[in-house]
């Protein structure tokens, strides 16, 4: 497993992986491929960095991520791993751990990891589990 570098000009690739996670975890969001594109670009803009998964030089899926500080500790860095996403046809095969434990390694370090997951989503909650996640907090909507 490494990871490709994901540029601006790689958007709409990278919104056709998110149309898919949004469509996989069950969420609300209601905006086209045409809008994830140009938010996908946005986020390029506001310091986010995305990769490829890659394994035996095909892609797998993506992640989407920004560095920051601990809002209560600046001498802990924290990364916000927004998306994740591995797809379908690569399921089941131990890829979301090979490409999690590579992005810890290979880019995240010793950053504090920040993750969110519907409750719904069970296979997703059970997925973050397994790789060593624990919860922390529960934010509720009415």
């Amino acid at each position: 497993m490494h990871l490709q570098k994901a540029l601006p000009d790689d958007a709409s690739e990278l919104a056709k992986y998110n149309r898919d996670l949004i469509q996989d975890e069950g969420h609300r969001n209601p905006m086209s491929l045409r809008e994830l594109t140009e938010r996908m670009q946005s986020f390029f803009l506001d310091e986010w960095e995305a990769v490829f998964l890659v394994n035996e030089d095909q892609k797998v899926g993506y992640a989407l991520y920004k560095f920051g500080t601990d809002a209560f500790d600046a001498r802990i860095q924290t990364v916000y791993l927004r998306q994740f996403f591995i797809a379908h046809p690569f399921r089941r095969q131990g890829l979301g751990r090979q490409a999690f434990e590579t992005l810890k390694k290979a880019v995240f370090q010793d950053a504090r990891i920040h993750v969110e997951v519907l409750t719904s989503n069970e296979r997703g909650v059970a997925f973050w589990k397994a790789v060593g996640f624990k919860p922390y907090s529960l934010h509720l909507h009415t």
